[in-house]
């Protein structure tokens, strides 16, 4: 068993922080698949202040297929509060 990655994911910074569980990049929708039917998705509030739109591209691809979905959000930025409340009110 493993965390399938997407592979979209290379080269992001927080991968080194997964230790204790093996993964592999895989052609997959979501950018993490943490369970049956649970995905996790990434977003850099840098990239979301730049790209607004992006977010709501991906939630849209996840479709039904996920009962789980969790956003994993890099604060990046110093002045995050908009932001954050923004992507809160999002949530399907």
């Amino acid at each position: 068993p493993f965390l399938p990655i997407s592979r979209t994911q290379q080269g992001n910074p927080i991968l080194k922080h997964i230790r204790n569980v093996p993964f592999a990049f895989s052609k997959i929708v979501p950018d993490y698949i943490i369970g049956p039917n649970r995905c996790a998705s990434f977003l850099s509030l840098r990239y979301h202040s730049l790209h607004p739109e992006y977010i709501h591209r991906r939630i849209s691809e996840l479709k039904s297929d996920f009962m789980l979905r969790v956003l994993l959000v890099l604060v990046d930025v110093e002045d995050n509060s908009a932001a954050l409340l923004v992507l809160k009110t999002i949530a399907p």
